[in-house]
């Protein structure tokens, strides 16, 4: 084995710095969510809630051009959150994410009056991208404004919101009519904070220094990356499950969550609540 300067070996330093992390500072205590970023800290989260369960919305609505309504909707939301994406920067970003907001109220304020037919389509289309373009300025927050903390809660209610809306569509526990009433709530905060989002916040983004990628960041991107895909491409068999096939994965998605937080309150041990909870 290859000695390093100094006289010690990788193994001994692995389990040096392994010491370290398991009596390092907690970081992900909940008290260090700062409610004076309340609105990035739940922009994110709310525009994920959303999209992982906006079909509810779009049920029995009819096609236009061959597509259902539900994935004419989706597309605008695809191309919302790329063209956000693609052109925002410190400086116009506040801009952006508010006119997305106001495009998302307005659509939605719309489609919700407006009959069916390529009108209300076209509505939902634009509320879509509005929201798109709501959850790019969300991620963006999520990379370069939350702390530590308010990634992890944000990030685990995200999945744990997502498992019980799987065991809802297995089980059916909740009436139609209160799973909109949640989607509008959810719909009404996520515009709320993409229309609060400020340019002075991401001032001191630009003054941060630029660090070197070190190859541990290839290895975590490939990783997302691998996870993406193999969610990309196991999504639509979702739909040919049973009932019972996604009771069950939404019932161990969200006691999965519930217990990597709960692991975090008791043990107050972030290093291994980050690992569990991002291979979920």
């Amino acid at each position: 084995m290859k000695h390093q300067p100094g006289g010690r070996s990788y193994v001994p330093r692995l389990f040096a710095s392994i010491g370290k992390l398991w009596s390092a500072q907690e970081t992900l205590n909940v008290r260090n969510v700062r409610l004076s970023h309340v609105q990035y800290f739940l922009a994110f989260p709310l525009a994920m809630i959303f999209v992982n369960t906006q079909e509810h919305l779009f049920v029995n609505q009819a096609g236009l051009f061959g597509l259902s309504g539900g994935s004419v909707a989706f597309i605008g939301y695809c191309l919302g959150a790329a063209l956000l994406f693609a052109f925002a920067h410190t400086g116009n970003l506040s801009k952006l994410s508010k006119s997305a907001s106001v495009l998302a109220l307005i659509g939605f304020a719309l489609w919700l009056v407006l009959p069916g037919g390529t009108l209300g389509h076209l509505c939902a289309f634009l509320f879509m991208f509005g929201a798109g373009g709501c959850m790019s300025s969300g991620t963006f927050s999520f990379c370069y404004i939350q702390n530590n903390a308010e990634r992890f809660w944000g990030s685990a209610a995200v999945v744990f919101f997502q498992g019980l809306a799987f065991a809802n569509a297995g089980g059916d526990f909740l009436p139609s009519a209160l799973m909109k009433a949640f989607l509008f709530a959810v719909v009404a905060g996520m515009i709320v904070c993409a229309f609060a989002c400020r340019t002075e916040s991401f001032y001191e983004v630009e003054k941060r220094p630029r660090s070197k990628i070190v190859p541990a960041v290839w290895l975590m991107f490939f990783l997302f990356m691998a996870y993406f895909y193999i969610e990309f491409i196991i999504s639509p068999f979702s739909a040919f499950q049973g009932s019972a096939a996604l009771l069950w994965r939404g019932l161990f998605t969200a006691a999965t969550v519930f217990l990597c937080v709960l692991v975090q309150i008791l043990l107050k041990r972030s290093l291994w609540t980050l690992w569990n909870l991002s291979f979920i």
